[in-house]
């Protein structure tokens, strides 16, 4: 219990640190947010997990450091932005992480900034085959 109270605080407290961040866009919110009330009440073990491991730290604080794109990229989908955070995710992946967004993301605890866009459905060819989706196509 004695533990309880300081990573409480700091799940408190990181996410308006992180909104603090003096490389986003001036005036701009972040554009993803998380209700703390909902994480503590359906993952507080896994945020727990997340908030002591430097590996997950490092991702959000990688992540955040993407958010300019966010209201600069304007490229279709937000390419440069989506990028940017997959390779935050790529970098520092870490088991705890994963549990903790994995249990954010099923509990909707965390909302991610809209990217306003269609993604292209081609119409597959008459000779079109499975095999045609091996390797790196997207």
């Amino acid at each position: 219990m004695k533990y309880f109270v300081p990573i409480m605080f700091l799940a408190a407290i990181i996410p308006n640190v992180m909104a603090s961040n003096p490389h986003k866009m001036r005036n701009s919110p972040n554009p993803n947010s998380v209700d703390m009330g909902c994480v503590v009440k359906n993952c507080p073990l896994s945020m727990a997990k997340a908030m002591i491991n430097p590996i997950f730290m490092e991702m959000a604080w990688c992540q955040n450091s993407c958010n300019p794109y966010y209201y600069n990229d304007t490229t279709p989908m937000k390419l440069h932005y989506q990028n940017c955070t997959t390779k935050c995710a790529l970098t520092y992946d870490s088991r705890a992480g994963d549990e903790f967004l994995g249990c954010t993301m099923e509990n909707n605890c965390v909302n991610f900034g809209q990217i306003n866009s269609t993604c292209p459905k081609p119409e597959p060819g008459v000779k079109t085959h499975i095999s045609d989706l091996d390797g790196e196509w997207w």
